[in-house]
């Protein structure tokens, strides 16, 4: 997978220290492709689907190391909410973003 740096319209760095979670959401329909890089500690990101329908049970679980770098297009970007469990311990991370395709 290869994204034209060019592309990216949006870097946010944020902080979160032990304890902070970030809540259920899906990312601006304005945005397209969401590459994030997490630093420092460790980080826990939740997937569900968006679809009211679908189990609620239906959780998956992303292991962030630090220094690791995740990237969400596609059904993942679009079909499902995410949202960052408790951290433990301090944490950072670079969250880029482009622009969404014009439909």
């Amino acid at each position: 997978m290869a994204i034209d740096p060019a592309a990216f319209i949006h870097a946010l760095v944020s902080e979160y220290r032990a304890g902070t979670p970030i809540g259920w959401h899906r990312d601006k329909p304005v945005y397209g492709i969401v590459v994030g890089l997490s630093l420092a500690g460790w980080g826990r990101m939740r997937f569900r689907p968006l679809d009211p329908r679908a189990p609620r049970n239906a959780i998956v679980l992303l292991e962030l190391e630090p220094r690791s770098i995740y990237v969400m297009q596609g059904p993942i970007r679009w079909q499902w909410q995410h949202s960052m469990l408790p951290t433990k311990a301090l944490r950072y991370s670079i969250t880029f973003r482009t622009r969404a395709d014009e439909p």
